[in-house]
């Protein structure tokens, strides 16, 4: 729905009564919402911002399939379709939503690692040379997936191009044996015109089919690729988040143990900041270097502690998530291209047919002699 200079979108939910309508940055804003509650998720992606030709047709029709998807997979992830903000998105209308859309962002969020929203119950904070090893092969390999996906929506782009044009060129050439069939027709030539006539029924329905194949291609794959290849960012995201708190937690563990190793050799147990338990045992701590080290400065080791367990959250929940997201995907490519390559079949069938039926036709139509040609003509010029 237009209004005024920008685009609004209608959401129905017919099994709770809801319709509802939302701009492009009311979907950008509940799903920037999602990535601050919800931290550690892969949350589905929504169509890039895009500042000029946001208004032309084809374009909002590629924006609505994507938005759509967007939808389903929240409604499809066991945690996030029961966010109190999501209900509110597909549920309020007019003023009300408003004022609960200007409360977006200024929520505080809590980022301790015990208040992490968790499907099992407890965060796994423990990462292991194997979460390790997946995240980095995950790393090198997404961005390369994003690409890909995007050379693929590309690729598409261009089949379904190439069909319209052959739709539109077999539509032309059809009309153009229809011009010729009718000047053959007012020449009294009936066995040329129908020749002609069967030949532009043929062609015009060969570009109906091309039409149908091109629209395939653009709703079926181009959009189903586009929005795959924004959910790859949507790890990325995922996968940034863990490579800042990996260098914070890098950083706070060579400042801590730099300063740890200064302080010990100085042998001044005033500046190591003791709580009074590890006092009471001052003497064993002096003479165990390890030991001293750990009871050193308990607030920064503790804030260190807390920094591993936000890297070990990422770290373990990355290779959770972007495990489901592959048997989910999985199966979604199987479903996808089963669908491809089944409407592909069914276009072909039509293809066949339709040449079948004007060879068919073709052949029903009646030759005569010459010499009926000859006595005909010459009827027809002197009556």
């Amino acid at each position: 729905m237009f209004k005024n200079k920008y685009v609004t979108y209608v959401i129905n939910t017919p099994d709770k009564g809801f319709n509802v309508e939302r701009r492009y940055s009311d979907f950008l804003a509940l799903r920037q919402e999602m990535t601050r509650d919800y931290p550690g998720y892969i949350i589905p992606p929504i169509p890039i911002k895009k500042l000029t030709g946001n208004t032309e047709p084809e374009f909002i029709q590629k924006r609505k399939a994507e938005l759509q998807m967007f939808l389903d997979s929240v409604l499809k992830h066991p945690l996030i379709k029961n966010y109190e903000l999501f209900y509110k998105f597909v549920s309020l209308s007019g003023k009300e939503w408003e004022e609960r859309a200007k409360l977006i962002g200024k929520i505080l969020v809590t980022r301790e690692v015990c208040h992490f929203e968790t499907i099992e119950g407890q965060a796994k904070v423990l990462y292991s040379d194997r979460t390790t090893s997946y995240c980095n092969r995950l790393q090198a390999s997404v961005k390369d997936l994003k690409e890909l996906y995007q050379e693929l929506k590309e690729s598409n782009e261009a089949i379904s191009s190439t069909y319209e044009k052959l739709s539109l060129l077999l539509t032309k050439t059809g009309l153009l044996y229809q011009k010729v069939g009718a000047i053959y027709s007012n020449l009294d030539s009936s066995i040329c015109a129908e020749l002609f006539m069967h030949m532009y029924d043929g062609h015009s329905k060969l570009g109906n089919v091309y039409r149908k194949l091109r629209e395939d291609y653009l709703t079926k794959l181009v959009d189903y690729y586009s929005f795959h290849g924004n959910e790859m960012v949507a790890v990325e995201e995922l996968l940034l988040r863990r490579k800042t708190a990996g260098e914070h937690m890098e950083s706070l563990e060579k400042k801590l143990f730099k300063k740890k190793e200064q302080k010990f050799d100085m042998k001044n147990t005033a500046t190591w900041e003791l709580e009074s338990s590890a006092l009471a045992n001052i003497g064993a701590i002096m003479s165990d270097k390890n030991l001293a080290l750990q009871e050193m400065f308990p607030k920064e080791s503790a804030e260190l502690r807390r920094t591993k367990m936000i890297y070990g959250y990422y770290s373990n929940k990355i290779v959770e998530q972007f495990g489901k997201l592959l048997i989910r995907n999985e199966s979604q490519y199987k479903t996808q291209f089963e669908k491809a390559v089944y409407n592909c079949i069914e276009r072909e069938a039509d293809l066949a047919e339709i040449w079948d039926d004007t060879l068919k036709n073709l052949k029903k139509v009646k030759l005569i002699s010459p010499t009926d040609a000859f006595e005909e003509a010459v009827s027809v010029v002197q009556s």
